[in-house]
């Protein structure tokens, strides 16, 4: 399944871009957080169908993004990427105090 690596949301029934990272197909594009995603290959994407149709794709694949930008429909050159998943890192800062330790330790159990 190809990725764009932007954040999406269902607001009022549009699907709209909420994030874009830096280094994602979709920034290289120019997609834009706001962006109402329209379609892909000329073929519309439902608000809740994005994954589906994506998965019609794989890795590395050209496809083009129709938007639509402050009114304005705009068609973007896509090279899809792997799908990506947020990760994220919890460490203790060296500075904690003791009672922060604490904290995270119990935090984890």
């Amino acid at each position: 399944m190809g990725g764009l690596g932007a954040t999406t949301k269902i607001d009022i029934g549009r699907l709209v871009v909420q994030n874009v990272p830096r280094g994602t197909p979709a920034y290289d594009a120019g997609v834009n957080a706001g962006d109402e995603i329209i379609a892909i290959d000329d073929y519309r994407v439902l608000p809740d169908e994005l994954d589906k149709r994506l998965q019609m794709y794989r890795p590395g694949q050209k496809v083009t993004l129709t938007v639509t930008r402050l009114e304005e429909l705009k068609r973007l050159p896509v090279t899809l990427g792997s799908p990506t998943e947020d990760r994220w890192m919890l460490e203790v800062r060296a500075t904690a105090m003791p009672e922060q330790r604490t904290h995270f330790t119990s935090w984890l159990r």
